[in-house]
């Protein structure tokens, strides 16, 4: 599983194994982390007899052998994608991935290594290492093969609950719930905090299109008067407080998460009546 546990605040962040820079927008890159799922996968998990197995199969290939039966080109991962993942969406998710270390060169999927050249290999450590080389294909593969098949999927077009095209068409607001508490206490304040100009340009862009709902939609007195004070923002028939401080001018919604999930769905709403979303 993965997390987003920081923000990137520096041009030059630092990043550490299983990290990688999830780009938001042009103002906003936050540090998702992949979980070790290695962890678990010890000796109490290896059966003998397959290893020893494995080990003698490994012995008859010679160091040059092993690298290069363990180096995977971008078209044999798409290949086996193709045969693994029934998702057309996550198949397409992993090839950006891939994309996406092939430039960065993090090591995100630590033990497993992305080239520039576009070929995927494991880390030197475990090429010498037959044991490790085991319970990584056979012990944690397994555990991978198991969390694939027990995704749920459309039986009409194979698609998983996220890439679901039913899902786009509803526009479901109730997915974001299971991001959010994958996120740290500093994402969380990062993605509550609205610059107040640019909500400022999004209203006044939104109320020059519908002048006639203004005064039902909107109320705001004084907003750039005092920034130190509380104003509220009448949306369709809620009522959103925001706080403004008096040196960033930024505005801060409550984080808590079931007022957003009013809150965003009543602006999915209010979107969808005002055109801004087809």
């Amino acid at each position: 599983m993965a997390r987003l546990v920081a923000v990137c605040r520096e041009e030059k962040y630092t990043f550490l194994q299983r990290q990688i820079p999830l780009v938001i927008d042009e103002t906003l890159t936050m540090v998702m982390e992949f979980a070790d799922v290695c962890v678990g996968c010890g000796s109490s998990r290896i059966k003998q007899k397959e290893l020893e197995l494995f080990a003698r199969k490994y012995s008859a290939l010679t160091k040059d052998e092993v690298v290069i039966a363990l180096m995977v080109s971008r078209v044999d991962l798409s290949s086996a994608l193709a045969q693994m993942v029934p998702c057309v969406g996550c198949r397409r998710s992993v090839e950006r991935l891939f994309n996406q270390l092939v430039d960065s060169r993090h090591p995100s999927l630590e033990p497993l290594l992305v080239t520039s050249s576009s070929v995927m290999s494991v880390k030197n450590s475990l090429l010498l290492d037959p044991k490790a080389l085991y319970a990584l294909f056979y012990v944690h593969g397994c555990k991978l093969d198991s969390l694939v098949e027990s995704i749920p999927k459309s039986k009409k077009n194979k698609r998983c609950s996220l890439h679901s095209l039913d899902t786009h068409k509803t526009r479901c607001p109730t997915s974001w719930l299971d991001v959010w508490e994958l996120m740290s206490q500093e994402c969380r304040d990062e993605v509550v905090l609205i610059d107040s100009k640019s909500l400022l340009d999004t209203l006044e862009s939104y109320l020059g299109k519908h002048r006639s709902v203004t005064t039902r939609l909107v109320s705001i007195t004084n907003l750039s008067a005092n920034y130190s004070s509380c104003y509220k923002l009448k949306l369709a028939s809620m009522s959103v407080t925001y706080i403004m401080l008096a040196k960033i001018k930024n505005l801060y919604i409550d984080i808590n998460s079931k007022y957003l999930s009013v809150l965003l769905l009543n602006w999915i709403k209010c979107c969808w009546k005002g055109g801004i979303v087809k």
